[in-house]
């Protein structure tokens, strides 16, 4: 193809080519295998070790609120048939304090999760697991398991939370590695993961499903230029010493879309 296409120009074929080379690890690609709560499931029991998990819910890209009323969104919030919750982050690029973020989703869950006048005692547990593409302790293990241990004399502790790191960069030959493998290259259906690698397939050849992953991506797309607008205006005002106005017409920002983006813009 040459040039840009909108998706209601493409042809069917040109579709699926779009959409063959996505994987698990991408952000979008991964929402929407998520949204099927066997295909989440699928893939706790393998990073959990844990045959019998059952999940009961499972909400992609789930907003809460922080204490100042901010909402937060995690790529995806779980809860098993025994009550627990677990929150699943993939991340691509390793460009922040991961084990921080890990900690913060913790506290987010544990808040929205308790309800007033209940004891402690009834905090319900969770598990961060973080899918990353790369080795986040460098140690050459495909998964690593974060347990509160006392320092004077080595008793491992629990209260309620604990943290996974599994990536995709490590192959030592686990189940585990194997199916961050397929994370990396989403292509064929997998023995390890049938669940998982069908819902792939499906959003790899099927129509509807092609299409839909086409118009989600290019929605992305008009939403990540939106937010380098928004970037730039910033910039302006606050380096250049524009007005918002002017900001706006220096961009070429239509007249339409101005409020919008006055709406958006913290200055």
């Amino acid at each position: 193809m040459t040039g840009y296409k909108r998706v209601s120009e493409m042809t069917l074929e040109e579709k699926r080519e779009k959409v063959a080379g996505f994987n698990v690890m991408d952000d979008v690609f991964f929402q929407k295998m998520m949204e099927d709560k066997e295909v989440c499931e699928e893939i706790l029991r393998i990073i959990l070790e844990d045959s019998k998990m059952r999940v009961i819910e499972c909400v992609p890209q789930a907003s809460i609120k922080n204490l100042n009323g901010k909402s937060v969104v995690l790529d995806v919030l779980c809860r098993d048939s025994d009550g627990k919750y677990c929150n699943v982050e993939v991340q691509k690029a390793d460009d922040d304090d991961h084990q921080k973020r890990a900690r913060y989703n913790a506290a987010l869950v544990s808040m929205y999760t308790m309800q007033a006048g209940k004891d402690y005692k009834e905090l319900p547990d969770v598990k961060v697991v973080f899918i990353s593409r790369f080795d986040v302790f460098k140690a050459d293990h495909a998964m690593y398991h974060v347990d509160r241990v006392v320092r004077e004399t080595g008793q491992k502790v629990e209260n309620g939370q604990s943290e996974i790191y599994v990536n995709t960069k490590v192959k030592d030959k686990t189940m585990v590695s194997e199916l961050m493998e397929y994370f990396a290259h989403s292509n064929g259906r997998k023995e390890i993961c049938p669940k998982l690698s069908n819902r792939v397939m499906m959003f790899k050849t099927e129509q509807k499903e092609v299409t839909e992953m086409c118009e989600l991506m290019e929605k992305e797309r008009l939403a990540g230029r939106k937010e380098e607008r928004i970037r730039l205006i910033v910039n302006l005002v606050d380096k250049m010493g524009m007005s918002f106005e002017d900001a706006c017409r220096f961009m070429e920002i239509p007249q339409g879309e101005i409020e919008e983006y006055r709406r958006k813009v913290k200055l």
